[in-house]
């Protein structure tokens, strides 16, 4: 960045002496010389990096990059997969319609919030379209009735499908086997999409021969606020910790052979152990770096339900699942946890779905503990009723109170005896 000598002043290892001439030269400057020569080098170090001069320059690689890249059908990865041909179709089930995108919605008492999610789909600009709601269940009367009335709003664009209740994976599946659609979005009873987020995912995974799965940067809302940022799928990372949520668009026929939930993930993390499944499979997940869906945080939810024990278990069971890919990986998933602290930090250390979750966590903890607390101190204080009657009469009051009470118990117990 020095350029010239009107800016400081350069030397060459190898011309011996010159280092030397350099410090002497330097030496001789008279403090006006040594602050022009600072305000020269502060103005051409603003020229080459300022953000008007560098961007042209960035964009012109770029746009190289796009061109070089625009034909390609294999998106990059970390770890190589040789080519793999599609899955068989499934044995049973409908036949896939091409182009079809098929929004497969868990659902189970979740009444309050389900309009606005459909309301949300129905909003996508990608085309054809349909919804799924698989019912899992639900016994609670205001969930039931308003599930019947959004399907007979649904204008045949809404299918419901129900079962007896088998839990949040069964349900994905079901939805998946059910569904029409060469492409498989997955979107949570109670969680939104933005316009755009399916027409952008689907133009990701036909152009990819590779990628299976697509998903975005998510917006928290409700409980809580902040950011999801996202990564592409790419072990060891993945192998660490989940880096979606399951808010996403699939070819279904990569979810139905690769990445189906599996029960016994049966406290939660189901969708972390299937994205593991697919990549295993060489099926790649992409994420586009835009906030096009939003994440509800909501005290009582699934994921929040869980307690640590619970939590450990399910990790636990997912090393059981994928064995190999940890063992494969194990010296670098160390390095990682050592250089970079806690793995579910990672992906947005300042504001992250892990730690909301954790934060509302605890404060719902925190506020159950006051409520016990307050709860005993009221128990107390009722115990203590005479103390705090005895400390609004005052002291001298109370004992004045209780002489004369004293007097007249004596009259009381000697009156009408002899000698009194």
């Amino acid at each position: 960045m020095v350029g010239s000598s009107d800016c400081g002043y350069i030397f060459d290892w190898s011309e011996e002496g010159l280092l030397e001439r350099c410090f002497k030269e330097a030496l001789r400057l008279s403090p006006g010389d040594i602050k022009a020569t600072g305000a020269r080098a502060q103005a051409r170090i603003r020229e080459m990096t300022a953000y008007e001069n560098i961007l042209p320059q960035r964009m012109v690689v770029f746009e190289k990059m796009k061109r070089r890249a625009a034909g390609k059908k294999v998106f990059p990865s970390v770890n190589r997969y040789d080519p793999l041909p599609p899955p068989a179709a499934p044995p049973s089930g409908p036949v896939c319609e091409p182009g079809l995108l098929s929004v497969v919605v868990p659902y189970y008492n979740m009444g309050r919030y389900l309009g606005e999610t459909v309301r949300s789909i129905l909003s996508s600009k990608y085309q054809p379209l349909e919804i799924v709601v698989v019912d899992d269940g639900s016994d609670e009367r205001e969930s039931v009735e308003k599930l019947r009335e959004i399907e007979a709003a649904g204008q045949g664009r809404l299918r419901v499908v129900r079962t007896e209740n088998r839990g949040l994976a069964s349900a994905r599946n079901t939805g998946a086997e059910n569904a029409c659609g060469e492409y498989l979005a997955l979107v949570d009873a109670d969680d939104l999409v933005e316009p755009d987020f399916f027409t952008r995912c689907a133009g990701v995974l036909k152009r990819y021969e590779n990628v299976s799965l697509v998903y975005s940067w998510v917006r928290y809302f409700d409980a809580a606020h902040g950011c999801f940022i996202a990564n592409n799928l790419e072990f060891p990372y993945l192998l660490a910790h989940n880096m979606l949520a399951a808010i996403c668009v699939l070819k279904r026929a990569d979810y139905l052979a690769f990445a189906r939930n599996k029960p016994q993930m049966s406290y939660g993390l189901e969708d972390y152990e299937a994205w593991i499944s697919l990549y295993e499979a060489g099926r790649l997940g992409v994420c586009i770096p835009e906030f096009l869906t939003r994440y509800r945080v909501r005290p009582g939810s699934m994921l929040r339900s869980m307690n640590d024990n619970q939590t450990l278990f399910m990790y636990d069971e997912i090393v059981r699942l994928h064995a190999e890919s940890y063992r494969r990986y194990g010296d670098q998933l160390f390095r990682l946890l050592n250089a970079n602290g806690a793995s579910f930090a990672w992906n947005s250390p300042g504001e992250n779905r892990e730690s909301a979750e954790r934060r509302l966590r605890w404060c719902e903890q925190r506020l159950q503990e006051l409520g016990e607390e307050a709860q005993s101190l009221r128990g107390q204080l009722a115990s203590l009723e005479w103390a705090r009657d005895l400390s609004k009469m005052g002291i001298r009051t109370a004992l004045r109170g209780l002489g004369y009470g004293l007097k007249r118990k004596t009259r009381e117990v000697f009156k009408g005896k002899p000698g009194c």
